[in-house]
């Protein structure tokens, strides 16, 4: 048991923060994010101490977070994104420089909200959270040669979005 709980402990220090990152970016909405992510390191746990074994942590922790998410929204509808950006929430506060260059992340974070769907997640997990296209695959449950061919082709579209607001 000493063994779960240390491996607990140091899954909830190195990934707490993205899986937070992912709920706000997600909900836009603090506490909600605070709960699912006590929620995704709580069946976890409930998980690993019944004897399941987790081969990718990351991958396991996203993609309960994932469908939590996804729960949270078939119960629940909230405000968008945009609107709380309007009020002066930045999403994009978060202590990484993952995309080019620092005025670019805010724009670039609204822009893959515009994404198409297939896209949106694999650009975020990758350009936000930083996650190889082999974890992206596991989390989203898609082949890895599908994360990168997403991933390409978002990434483009988003290139697009940021040369015409450039030229604006």
């Amino acid at each position: 048991m000493d063994y779960l709980k240390k491996q607990f402990e140091e899954a909830y220090e190195n990934y707490a923060n993205a899986i937070y990152r992912l709920c706000i970016y997600k909900t836009s909405n603090h506490e909600q994010a605070e709960d699912l992510t006590q929620e995704v390191f709580i069946r976890y746990w409930d998980y690993v101490s019944e004897g399941g074994k987790v081969l990718n942590i990351k991958a396991f922790l996203y993609q309960t977070a994932r469908n939590l998410i996804i729960d949270y929204y078939r119960k629940k509808k909230t405000s968008s994104l945009d609107v709380l950006q309007e009020q002066g929430f930045d999403p994009s506060a978060d202590d990484h420089n993952r995309i080019v260059n620092e005025s670019e992340k805010n724009i670039a974070i609204q822009i893959i909200e515009k994404l198409d769907d297939k896209y949106r997640d694999v650009v975020y997990l990758r350009l936000v959270d930083d996650m190889s296209m082999e974890e992206i695959a596991q989390t989203l449950k898609i082949s890895t040669n599908n994360a990168t061919v997403r991933f390409h082709r978002g990434y483009k579209q988003l290139e697009s979005y940021i040369k015409n607001n450039e030229n604006r």
